[in-house]
């Protein structure tokens, strides 16, 4: 599909970037990469047979490349892609080059604003547990997929597709499925009806079919307008597969036109339960088996970052990638639900542009905890004008005035110092954001474990 000669991938650390990384090495393309740091995926991708530099310099670009990929992050100002276009050597955004993949396949595209990682990975869990195979790159290191085959000749691929820069119009979507559409991106996009407009250019896409969330505003407008099949669920009465019941702690109901089917999951929190239903009805929709899909479903055991415990020791510490407020809002309702009775909630705002646009809303999302600690925003693609519009510490002064308990930190390190003083007093400990929180919750997680094996020691 490629040719011959190393293709060399430009950010090659992100979540999305490493899994498409891995599956051009399964098919035996030669992959060289780089990136800024050595993100979570360095290791294994080197492990794995890539060619990795730290840094960006025109001398990391390996002799005989064919060509270029790099991820939406990385500027065309990189050193990397000015030497790849003296070189005359093709360059592509990592969306382009899903695109170019997903014409050879069946391909199952799922967008939207929220849930798309968590259901993309059910998906191609169930499919290979059914023994359909199928190729795939998903945006987040599910561990149950991490040594699925990924053959270039499986019918199926399936794609998360991001809607930031229109990415996801890039993709052939035989079944395109949008589980929400929620005001995002809105430095891009400028107004919530351009976005809009682009998820109706993606689920007027799809060849076969769409799968459609009754229960969202957006989708249930999607749904009037298309012309081609549509699937939907949710709770909504006129929903094809309908929740019936769903809970924080993962039981779920669904009535279909086969009957109806309990679930158990193995991950909690309500929103993993419409996870579920979004990946039940596209599966038995394809013709798997509803028993199949529900056993296949009930032992997915969840996404990294994605409410992840990553310490059992006193403090809890989960690490969650929420950075929009309907994910926040989900998360807080889930940890208070899961870890009483005193969560703190650590947060990173993801770009000042994403702050600004939905304040009101991230107020209203973090109302309902008690205890929070704001770290500075993690910030990219953005000028200093917009980073002087507002902080994080804004953020702090209207949560107070909701009688939220506020801690505001100017830097990580602060912030590391408020948790190694007050953890202690807390039941868990949960950090949200799409920078590089997880850094902190590593931290404190190392700690919480050093001083949970100290009093193991002196207790003996």
């Amino acid at each position: 599909m490629f040719g011959e000669g190393p293709v060399h991938m430009v950010g090659v650390c992100g979540s999305g970037m490493a899994s498409l990384a891995e599956l051009l090495m399964q098919w035996g393309v030669r992959v060289s990469g780089s990136d800024k740091v050595r993100g979570d995926s360095f290791w294994r991708l080197l492990n794995a047979g890539a060619s990795l530099c730290v840094g960006h310099s025109a001398r990391n670009l390996p002799p005989g490349c064919r060509l270029l990929v790099h991820s939406a992050a990385v500027p065309t100002s990189n050193p990397e892609i000015v030497a790849a276009k003296k070189r005359n050597i093709p360059i592509l955004k990592y969306s382009q080059m899903l695109g170019s993949i997903s014409r050879h396949f069946r391909t199952i595209a799922v967008a939207g604003s929220h849930g798309k990682t968590t259901v993309t990975a059910m998906v191609v869990k169930a499919l290979h547990d059914a023994f359909f195979p199928c190729s795939f790159v998903v945006g987040g290191e599910a561990y149950q997929l991490r040594a699925l085959p990924r053959s270039p000749k499986a019918p199926f691929f399936v794609t998360e597709a991001c809607e930031f820069d229109r990415s996801f119009l890039n993709l052939r979507r035989s079944i395109a499925v949008v589980t929400n559409i929620e005001p995002d991106h809105l430095d891009y996009y400028g107004t919530e009806e351009n976005l809009f407009e682009a998820f109706w250019r993606f689920a007027s896409g799809a060849e076969e079919f769409a799968v459609l969330n009754a229960d969202d505003a957006g989708c249930r407008r999607l749904a009037k307008r298309l012309s081609k099949p549509v699937v939907t669920f949710g709770r909504a009465k006129d929903a094809q597969f309908r929740i019936l019941h769903s809970d924080d702690i993962g039981r779920v109901t669904i009535r279909h036109s086969g009957g109806t089917t309990v679930m158990r999951l193995s991950v909690i929190g309500e929103h993993n339960c419409h996870n579920a239903a979004c990946a039940f009805a596209l599966l038995s929709t394809l013709g798997l088996s509803c028993s199949a899909v529900a056993a296949s479903l009930s032992s997915f055991r969840g996404v990294a970052r994605r409410l992840q415990v990553i310490s059992r020791s006193s403090p809890v510490v989960i690490d969650d990638y929420a950075h929009h407020p309907t994910e926040i809002k989900a998360v807080v309702r889930t940890v208070k639900e899961a870890f009483p009775p005193k969560p703190l909630f650590v947060f990173q705002a993801h770009q000042h542009s994403r702050l600004l646009a939905l304040f009101d809303d991230f107020v209203a999302a973090f109302s309902g905890a008690d205890d929070v600690l704001l770290l500075p925003v993690y910030s990219v693609r953005e000028g200093a004008e917009m980073r002087c519009r507002i902080n994080h510490a804004a953020l702090g002064v209207a949560l107070q005035t909701r009688g939220v308990r506020v801690r505001v930190a100017t830097s990580f390190e602060e912030g590391y110092e408020i948790l190694r003083r007050e953890a202690d007093d807390f039941s868990a400990v949960c950090f949200m954001g799409a920078g590089d929180i997880y850094r902190l919750a590593r931290a404190l997680a190392a700690t919480s474990k050093s001083k949970a094996a100290e009093r193991a020691r002196y207790a003996g």
